[in-house]
């Protein structure tokens, strides 16, 4: 007779505490891989995008949509500033003195199909420039007001669901990402990224009446 035969008892039992160590480690996983996507939700974002005139050759990897292994390739930090975007959830706010660029325009319209709300100030002589998307964002809904004035509304941010800034130096256009030395913060500071969202709110109400 086998030694399981003979002693099937405490052979079972032992078994038995397998199974439920091995349940239990499952258990615990599964909790700290949960707390874990709880807490990167909770982390904070600081970083900062340098745009580089020598980055002019990345231009095609944006076409090809294929990254190249240089630091600073600017179709990664074009993917990036679209995945932000594209994460917005409830709100969008976007305050750019120029928008030409097909990839971020794209990602702008596919959020507010989602249902995100978006609001868009401009430059109004900015808004007639070739290649301009203010029109675009008009004719399919969503809302554009600018400044009327000899002056230029210059500010280049936009506030994602009020909780991300991204702002700096960068024209948002394929020239700018592609060959200007430019700069864009990305930033979920609550502090700072309050600041803008009472900034563009204040522009909103001050431009209400200057709608293209």
């Amino acid at each position: 007779m086998s030694l399981i035969e003979t002693n099937s008892f405490p052979y079972l039992k032992l078994l038995g505490l397998g199974f439920g160590a091995v349940i239990s480690t499952l258990a615990i996983k599964k909790r700290f891989e949960a707390e874990g996507k709880k807490d990167n939700d909770k982390v904070e974002i600081n970083e900062v995008l340098f745009f580089t005139g020598d980055r002019a050759v990345c231009r095609k990897h944006i076409n090809i949509r294929k990254p190249c292994h240089q630091n600073g390739c600017a179709y990664n930090f074009l993917s990036k500033m679209v995945k932000y975007i594209e994460g917005a959830k409830k709100t969008l706010d976007v305050c750019l003195y120029l928008l030409t660029c097909e990839d971020l325009c794209n990602s702008i319209l596919s959020s507010f199909k989602r249902g995100v709300y978006i609001r868009v100030i401009t430059d109004c002589d900015m808004s007639l420039s070739t290649g301009s998307k203010m029109n675009e964002f008009r004719k399919r809904g969503i809302e554009v007001r600018m400044r009327e004035s000899s002056y230029i509304m210059h500010h280049k941010y936009v506030i994602i669901d009020k909780k991300i800034l991204m702002n700096g130096s960068l024209n948002w256009t394929l020239q700018a990402i592609c060959g200007n030395d430019d700069n864009l913060m990305i930033t979920s500071q609550e502090q700072l990224v309050k600041q803008f969202v009472d900034n563009f709110d204040f522009l909103w109400s001050k431009f209400k009446h200057k709608k293209i």
